[in-house]
């Protein structure tokens, strides 16, 4: 049965929570476990409170890891829980992402896995911005070509010691927050003889500084299914 869990605040409201904090720039990426101090319900129902003060502080953690940059304030509106399995649950929901000292709130939805078990959230697919539809921007425009680039950059660093060359097919902006950019594209990686392999990516980028907050692909036949949060989630 799923069930809904309602939150308007960086984490739930009277809650008592331990999480470990996002690995700082440069870091390498790691799984956000949390647990609730009271480790001993005395009902279901104060055990799936547990469970769902575990879930929220996996989820910040996890959401705020996701960024190449510190200062990054998440809040979780709307969280929906449900069995996926003995260990795990299937999370999904909205909420809403501060960037450094930017004024605006960039909503977001997100889709995870959360292992009772272990505690954690891994690597939690978001969508960024609202589900409207971007403006189409030409693929040998100068952002479109940062990005491919950068993809290509990070496909290199995944896939040493391997050829890979990646090229946009179709890019989408939007703006996100105060002051960013957010990019939906897809493309192909092209591995030379091992293959071509289909590739969606989302982004997040900083013209004022050049920088990309957020870059993450999926390759393969995943890339881009529409049934997950209604628009291509990309994962690293």
């Amino acid at each position: 049965m799923r069930r809904t869990v309602f939150l308007s605040l960086v984490l739930l409201a009277g809650a008592a929570l331990v999480a470990t904090a996002a690995p700082s720039p440069g870091q390498a990426q790691q799984a956000i476990a949390a647990k609730a101090l009271d480790a001993t319900p005395q009902s279901r129902m104060e055990g799936e409170r547990a469970i769902d003060a575990a879930i929220a502080a996996s989820l910040i953690g996890a959401v705020s890891s996701e960024f190449d940059m510190a200062g990054v304030e998440v809040k979780l509106d709307k969280v929906e829980v449900a069995p996926a399995g003995l260990v795990q649950r299937d999370v999904r929901g909205n909420g809403r992402l501060l960037i450094g000292e930017d004024a605006e709130w960039i909503p977001f939805r997100f889709a995870a896995l959360y292992d009772t078990q272990s505690s954690s959230v891994d690597y939690p697919s978001l969508v960024l911005g609202t589900s409207e539809p971007g403006q189409s921007l030409a693929t040998d425009a100068r952002v479109a070509r940062q990005l491919e680039n950068e993809v290509d950059r990070r496909l290199d660093r995944e896939f040493a010691g391997q050829a890979v060359r990646f090229a946009l097919d179709d890019v989408q902006v939007s703006p996100a927050g105060g002051h960013y950019q957010q990019l939906q594209a897809n493309g192909v990686a092209d591995f030379g003889a091992e293959g071509r392999a289909a590739a969606g990516v989302q982004a997040l980028y900083d013209p004022r500084s050049g920088q990309w907050l957020h870059v993450r692909y999926e390759l393969g036949a995943s890339a881009n299914r529409e049934a997950t949060l209604d628009r291509a989630v990309a994962r690293r």
